[in-house]
């Protein structure tokens, strides 16, 4: 199996899986993958893509809207 089929097949899996999952089961899972990828960005020593990324947001208005979950 090439490099490109297995990740075709963790992602077909994974989308099944997906689709029985409620809402919150899958923003959850969303922000685990992304918080393992931005601590994955600063564990290579890519902290610049975290500032990129941070000059795109409206810093104050993220910290002031309440989130729910």
């Amino acid at each position: 199996m090439t490099n490109t089929e297995k990740v075709e097949t963790i992602l077909r899996h994974d989308f099944i899986e997906w689709q029985t999952m409620s809402k919150d089961q899958i923003l959850e899972l969303l922000t685990e993958s992304h918080r393992f990828f931005l601590e994955a960005m600063l564990g290579i020593g890519n902290g610049l893509y975290l500032d990129d990324r941070l000059e795109e947001i409206n810093i104050p208005e993220t910290w002031e809207k309440a989130i729910q979950g």
